[in-house]
């Protein structure tokens, strides 16, 4: 191991023998540092890419028709709902009329 293998080391130990309130507080502080929370960026996006070198990548114009898809599919839910909400106030407006009984 070398100095600075060992000084990370020292550093994660450290770190390590916190209570996750103490832990979750130091890192806090260390991501409101610009620069090391690039750096952590930098290393999570290495580690990401690392990970999913094995996937099959998608050609860029067919995640664009995917991700289109998703976009409209996601509209029509929302167009849907809302229709959905001003049938169930009309039909609480002229339930009465229609069937007295649910007075």
């Amino acid at each position: 191991m070398d100095k600075t293998q060992a000084k990370a080391e020292v550093y994660v130990m450290a770190l390590n023998s916190l209570s996750k309130k103490e832990r979750e507080l130091v890192i806090t502080r260390l991501m409101e540092n610009k620069t090391l929370r690039t750096e952590v960026e930098d290393i999570l996006d290495s580690a990401l890419i690392r990970q999913r070198r094995g996937e099959p990548s998608l050609p860029f114009r067919e995640y664009l028709a995917k991700k289109h898809l998703v976009a409209g599919m996601t509209g029509g839910y929302k167009a849907m709902g809302k229709e959905q909400k001003q049938s169930a106030a009309m039909a609480a407006k002229v339930a009465p009329e229609v069937l007295p009984e649910w007075k």
